[in-house]
């Protein structure tokens, strides 16, 4: 096990805004433009946030490559079956995301462990 913060915050399955990088627009995915949700709705949406034991910092660049991944993989299911299709799959990846970062079959960081 690697090292653990001991500090619990809020952390979105789905990050709401670009990393550092600016190489992931998770809000610009076409699953969550689909249901009409923009940048704002993503950070606020409550399914989306949960308390994290060891969240703190910068998410690795391979986190973020797996959830741009899951959004794109997920997309072609619901391309032209409208909002609802579109926002219960996103849910659905959401909910996906948590269970495998419960796991831990999904990392946030390289360098720590976190604790759903």
């Amino acid at each position: 096990m690697k090292r653990l913060d001991d500090i619990t915050q809020d952390h979105r399955a789905i990050p709401w805004w670009r990393n550092r990088n600016k190489a992931y627009r998770h809000y610009d995915s076409d699953l969550v433009q689909q249901p009409g949700l923009t940048q704002q709705d993503l950070q606020r949406l409550a399914r989306n946030v949960r308390p994290l034991l060891g969240q703190s910092g910068k998410h690795s660049p391979s986190y973020h490559a797996k959830i741009a991944g899951r959004l794109r993989e997920a997309f072609p299911e619901v391309a032209e079956k409208g909002q609802a299709a579109a926002q219960a799959k996103l849910d659905e990846v959401i909910e996906r995301i948590w269970a495998d970062i419960a796991s831990g079959d999904l990392r946030p960081y390289d360098h720590k462990d976190v604790v759903l």
